[in-house]
C-alpha cells in the first residue's frame, strides 16, 4: 500500500484489492477507483503497490506492472450530483 498527495490538492491511497480510493481535499469528497467501476484509472491488478506523481500523470505500480492515468481524468465526483453533469457536458 502507498498514500500520495498530489499537486491537486488529492490525497490518492493504493489499496490491497480495492484499486485507488482519492479524497479531494478542496471538494471535500471522497471516491474509489477499482476495475469494477466505468472509470479509466483501471489496472489489470487490484492489489496497488505504488503511486507517484509527475507534471501531468499519475503512475501505478501493481504485481503486474506499472500504469500511467492523465491527472486531469481523476475527477472526485457524488454520483447524480449536479456537479457531476456539469462536467459530463462540458
Amino acid at each position: 500500500m502507498d498514500i500520495l498527495e498530489d499537486r491537486e490538492g488529492r490525497l490518492l491511497i493504493a489499496t490491497f484489492g480495492g484499486g485507488v480510493n482519492i479524497f479531494d481535499y478542496r471538494k471535500e469528497r471522497f471516491f474509489n477507483y477499482s476495475n469494477d467501476q466505468d472509470f479509466p484509472l483501471k489496472t489489470s491488478h487490484p492489489n496497488i503497490r505504488k503511486l507517484m506523481e509527475d507534471k501531468d500523470y499519475i503512475w501505478v505500480g501493481t504485481y503486474n506492472g506499472l500504469y500511467r492515468f492523465l491527472k486531469s481524468d481523476l475527477i472526485v465526483i457524488s454520483k447524480g450530483s449536479s456537479e457531476e453533469k456539469s462536467e459530463a457536458s462540458s
